[in-house]
């Protein structure tokens, strides 16, 4: 921070704790309502728009997310940088 301070960069932060909850979903993906919610739901189903911590997909949604992110703002993944 210190650099970016006196350099006067732009610092942003990045929730990594929430991070996998900003990625979209490409697949149609649904879940149970889970135990505990009001009303007379038994037969419903949630249907996702965006990745739970627990979901199978969320790490690498997130990946994918992050390298367009990225990518579109001019970055080069080292794997395909030649030597």
């Amino acid at each position: 921070m210190a650099v970016a301070v006196e350099r006067d960069w732009e610092i942003e932060h990045v929730d990594v704790v929430g991070a996998y909850l900003n990625s979209e979903l490409e697949e149609t993906i649904y879940m149970k309502i889970p135990e505990g919610v009001d009303g007379d739901v038994q037969n419903y189903v949630c249907r996702l728009n965006k990745s739970l911590y627990m979901l199978k997909q969320a790490g690498i949604n997130w990946c994918d997310f992050l390298s367009n992110v990225m990518e579109n703002l001019g970055f080069m993944s080292a794997i395909h940088v030649s030597l």
